[in-house]
């Protein structure tokens, strides 16, 4: 999870060939906070399955999509070395982690993210 938690970060400053708009930039970087968020949650709840009930709600509340949506705010502007590879990199990166399982984003296995680390 902390794995996880550090790639969020690590892909949304990484959203940074030819130049795209801010727009891209930041079309790209909530996607990828979306599908980090969904997965992150995901997660916890798995690894929470043989936990008793309440402990599992106190981690959904702690680690919830939307306190991850609201701690990861998007970028507010387009880093200079933004390229339309990186881009793409990161998007990939994303689709890949959104079909990855937990125990390979646990064991920072995700296949497409490697230029992310």
């Amino acid at each position: 999870l902390i794995a996880c938690l550090l790639m969020v970060a690590m892909l949304v400053a990484a959203c940074g060939g030819g130049k795209p708009t801010e727009a891209d930039y930041m079309s790209a970087a909530n996607d990828i906070r979306d599908k980090m968020c969904s997965k992150m949650e995901k997660c916890m709840d798995e690894m929470m399955a043989e936990v008793p009930e309440n402990m599992r709600q106190m981690a959904r509340a702690q680690f919830s999509k939307e306190k991850c949506m609201a701690m990861r705010a998007a970028p507010s502007a387009n880093p200079e070395t933004f390229t339309k590879e990186d881009l793409e990199k990161a998007r990939t990166c994303a689709a890949a982690i959104s079909s990855a399982t937990c125990e390979q984003i646990k064991n920072d296995q995700v296949k497409g993210c490697e230029d992310q680390k």
